[in-house]
């Protein structure tokens, strides 16, 4: 059922980061360690030439992306090589910011970049 889903959410939206990320970093709990971070990257593979929105968690000097149903896991600066990641397209939040933005749009995403946000379902 849950594939089933995920497969469809990819039809509509390219993919599901934001919520996996959000609803990520929700089950973490408060814990000022961990960050959710909404950037823009280079697509690679299929998606070669293609920048889109994108979100996963960061803590200590590592990310953690389980988007599209994977688990990545690598450094920080790795990621931010291979995906392209601009310091001036990326906004950071705390968990507590993360719940301020989720009252307010009712969304998981992105809040401050230009893209289609995910629905809180």
């Amino acid at each position: 059922m849950r594939a089933k889903f995920i497969n469809e959410l990819k039809k509509i939206t390219g993919g599901d980061c934001y919520y996996i990320a959000g609803k990520f970093m929700m089950d973490l709990g408060k814990n000022d360690d961990h960050l959710l971070v909404h950037s823009m990257v280079d697509g690679r593979g299929p998606l070669e030439g293609i920048r889109f929105g994108h979100a996963w968690i960061e803590y200590e000097d590592m990310v953690i992306d389980k988007s599209n149903g994977k688990y990545r896991e690598i450094p920080t600066d790795l990621y931010y090589t291979l995906g392209n990641v601009r310091k001036e397209d990326t906004k950071y939040y705390t968990h507590d910011e993360m719940i301020k933005w989720l009252l307010e749009t009712e969304h998981w995403g992105p809040w401050e970049m230009s893209g289609d946000p995910i629905k809180l379902y």
